[in-house]
C-alpha cells in the first residue's frame, strides 16, 4: 500500500512538472499538444474506417444475406426488403450503446463539439470518443445513411479535449486540442490536409487567427502521414479522372452560376429536412434508444427504392463523376429525373438517420447530394446547349462543393477539398464561382448552418462571425504573464534595460 502510494505520488510530481512546462511554454507547449493529438486522430480515423468496414460485414453481408435468403424462400418479391430490418437495428444498438455510455455520441457529432466549445470551454469526456466509434461502426455499416466524417471530427475532438485535460493545460490549450484532433480526423478521413484545416477554421472555432492556424496546420498533416502510414492505397476516397474537367467557355461559366443557385436551394431543402426530422422525432418518441431504431427503419426503407442511398454513398458520387459525355435527351431524360430523385432521397434517408439521433455525419451525405443534383443539372445542361458545356460529370463535381458549403458555410472548405479529392485543378474557376455563390445565397436565406440549426433547437444560438480587432480577440487572461522577474530597486538603469530586451516586456 505504501508502495502503491508513493509511485502516486510520484506520479502526480512528474504530471505537474510537465504541465507547468507545457503551460508557461509559448511554443513547445501547443507545438506537444498539436504533434500528438495529430497522430491520436490520424490513428482514430483508421480505427473508425476498419469500425465501419466490420459493421458493413456483420449488419449486411452476414446478418443481411441471411435474412435476404429467408425472405426470398417465402416470396421472391420480399429478397430486396431486407433493408428495412437491418438498418433498425443498426439504428437499436447505437442508440442502445449511445444511451448507456455516453449520450453525447448521438447524432451528427459537429455540433456536439461546437456546444462543448462554447458552453464547456472544450472540455469533452474521454468516453465519448470510443462510444462514438462503436455507435457509428453500427449506423453507418448496417446501411443507415450517414458519413464518417461528423463522427470523427467528434472522436479527434475528444481525443485532443481529453489529453489537454489530463495535462492540466490551460482553457485555451483545450480548446486547441479539442480543435486539433478534428482537423487531424478530418484530414486523414479525406486525405485531405487543407480541407481539415479549413473545416475546423470556419465551422468549428469560426474565426481565423495567427495563434490557432500554425498548429492546427501540424496537427492536420501529423494525422494524414499517420493514417497513410497505417493504410493501403485505395483505402481513402480520391475521385481522380481520366480526363480532367476544364471549363467550355462562357455559356458554361453561367450555366456553372447558374447551378450555385440551384444548389443553395438544394442545401436549404437538406437543412430543413434534417431540422423538421429532428424535431419531429424528439417530440414522438420519447426514448433514445428507440428513435434511432425507428429513423433506420424509415431510412432502410428508402433505401428499398433507392439502394445507392445506403452508408456514406462513394460509389454513387464516382459514378457521377465518372459522367464524363454528353447524353442525348431521348435517354437522358430518365438520367437526369434519376438523379434527381436519387438527390431527395439520399436527402429524406439521411435525415431520417441522422435526426432521429443515429450515429453519423451529413459531410459526405452533402457531397453526395450535390453529385446527385449537379448531374441532374449538367444533363440538363447539355440539351440547353449541345458543344458548349462541360460533361454533366464537371457539373457534378462543382455540385459537390456547391452544396456542402452551403449548408456547412464554408465555401473555402468545400472549394479546397474537392481540388485536393479530385487533383483537378482546372475546374477551379466554375468551383470557386458557383461555390461561393450558393454559400452568400444560403446565407442570405438563413443564419444558420445544417450545424448550427441543430444547436438552435437545444437553446444555443450561434451567430455569423464577425470582423474583430487585435483588442478584441485577446483576453486580459491571455495578454498577463503569470511568470516575471523581478527587479532590484539597487539594479542600473543599463541593468533594467538589458532585461527589457531578453524578456520582451516592455511595461
Amino acid at each position: 500500500m505504501v508502495t502503491r502510494n508513493c509511485i502516486f505520488r510520484l506520479w502526480e510530481a512528474a504530471l505537474d512538472r510537465v504541465s507547468h512546462r507545457l503551460r508557461v511554454s509559448e511554443t513547445a507547449g501547443p507545438l506537444f499538444l498539436a504533434i500528438v493529438v495529430g497522430s491520436v486522430s490520424g490513428m482514430a480515423a483508421v480505427a473508425l474506417r476498419a469500425g465501419v468496414d466490420w459493421g458493413t460485414w456483420l449488419f449486411q453481408e452476414e446478418i443481411g444475406g441471411r435474412l435476404a435468403d429467408g425472405l426470398s424462400r417465402l416470396n421472391p418479391a420480399l429478397g430486396g426488403l431486407w433493408p428495412v430490418a437491418i438498418v433498425a437495428l443498426g439504428g437499436l444498438c447505437a442508440g442502445l450503446v449511445s444511451r448507456l455510455f455516453a449520450p453525447e455520441a448521438q447524432g451528427h457529432g459537429v455540433p456536439e463539439v461546437l456546444a462543448a466549445i462554447i458552453r464547456e470551454g472544450g472540455r469533452i469526456p474521454g468516453r465519448v470518443a470510443l462510444v462514438k466509434l462503436v455507435a457509428s461502426a453500427f449506423t453507418i455499416g448496417s446501411g443507415g445513411s450517414a458519413g464518417k466524417e461528423g463522427p470523427i471530427v467528434q472522436i479527434g475532438a475528444a481525443a485532443g479535449s481529453r489529453l489537454a485535460q489530463w495535462l492540466r493545460l490551460s482553457d485555451r490549450l483545450i480548446i486547441l486540442g479539442a480543435a486539433c484532433g478534428a482537423a487531424g480526423g478530418i484530414s486523414a478521413t479525406f486525405n485531405a490536409p487543407m480541407a481539415g484545416v479549413l473545416f475546423v477554421l470556419e465551422v468549428v472555432l469560426r474565426k481565423f487567427t495567427t495563434r490557432y492556424f500554425g498548429l492546427v496546420v501540424i496537427s492536420s498533416l501529423t494525422a494524414t502521414v499517420t493514417m497513410r502510414m497505417l493504410s493501403r492505397e485505395g483505402e481513402f476516397p480520391h475521385f481522380a479522372q481520366a480526363e480532367p474537367y476544364r471549363l467550355a467557355g462562357l455559356t458554361d461559366l453561367l450555366l456553372f452560376a447558374a447551378l450555385g443557385l440551384v444548389c443553395a436551394l438544394g442545401a436549404r431543402f437538406m437543412t430543413s429536412a434534417m431540422e423538421r426530422s429532428t424535431a419531429l422525432f424528439q417530440n414522438k418518441v420519447s426514448s433514445s434508444v428507440w428513435r434511432p431504431a425507428l429513423g433506420g427503419l424509415f431510412s432502410g426503407a428508402t433505401a428499398c427504392a433507392a439502394p445507392l442511398v445506403m452508408g456514406s454513398g462513394y460509389l454513387a458520387i464516382l459514378h457521377a463523376l465518372e459522367l464524363n459525355q454528353t447524353v442525348p435527351f431521348g435517354e437522358g431524360a430518365g438520367l437526369a429525373l434519376g438523379m434527381f430523385a436519387l438527390f431527395v432521397a439520399k436527402v429524406c434517408a439521411t435525415a431520417f438517420t441522422v435526426g432521429s439521433g443515429g450515429s453519423g455525419g451529413v459531410f459526405v451525405p452533402a457531397l453526395f447530394a450535390g453529385a446527385s443534383l449537379g448531374g441532374a443539372f449538367g444533363v440538363a445542361a447539355g440539351w440547353a446547349a449541345p458543344g458548349q458545356v462541360s460533361p454533366p460529370g464537371a457539373y457534378a463535381l462543382v455540385g459537390m462543393s456547391a452544396l456542402f458549403a452551403a449548408s456547412a458555410h464554408a465555401p473555402m472548405t468545400g472549394i479546397i477539398l474537392l481540388v485536393e479529392l479530385t487533383d483537378n485543378y482546372g475546374i477551379i474557376l466554375p468551383l470557386m464561382g458557383a461555390t461561393v455563390l450558393a454559400t452568400f445565397i444560403s446565407q442570405r436565406m438563413s443564419p444558420y448552418s445544417i450545424y448550427t440549426t441543430h444547436l438552435r433547437h437545444r437553446g444555443i444560438e450561434i451567430h455569423e462571425p464577425t470582423d474583430v480587432n487585435l483588442m478584441d480577440a485577446v483576453t486580459v487572461g491571455e495578454a498577463m504573464d503569470e511568470v516575471f522577474d523581478l527587479v532590484s530597486d539597487q539594479m542600473s538603469m543599463a541593468d533594467l534595460i538589458e532585461k527589457f530586451r531578453i524578456s520582451h516586456e516592455r511595461g
